[in-house]
């Protein structure tokens, strides 16, 4: 995992992480045991509450806070990497 912070050109405070991990979850469809391997890169910038997203980046908006919770974040990230219903490719029901 690395996380590094920085301004982007437009001036935001920004988070650059990414991660990779093996989970070990239950396939929904046979219901034994299997291995999910995740990995996501994210870039993040940090803007006033109530500030105007034109969207000219591709890069998700936060609204800024004077403290973040790290810890936090990347585990909402890790959770929204995740499938919905992780599965085997093939398995018998």
């Amino acid at each position: 995992m690395s996380v590094v912070g920085f301004v982007d050109a437009r001036g935001r405070p920004a988070l650059r992480f990414a991660f990779q991990a093996a989970l070990k979850v239950v396939c929904q469809r046979c219901l034994k045991p299997m291995s999910l391997e995740l990995s996501s890169e994210q870039l993040l910038a940090f803007a006033p509450p109530g500030a105007q997203d034109d969207g000219l980046d591709d890069v998700e908006t936060l609204p800024l806070v004077r403290q973040l919770d790290l810890v936090d974040l990347l585990e909402e990230e890790v959770i929204l990497a995740m499938p919905m219903l992780p599965r085997h490719e093939a398995c018998e029901a």
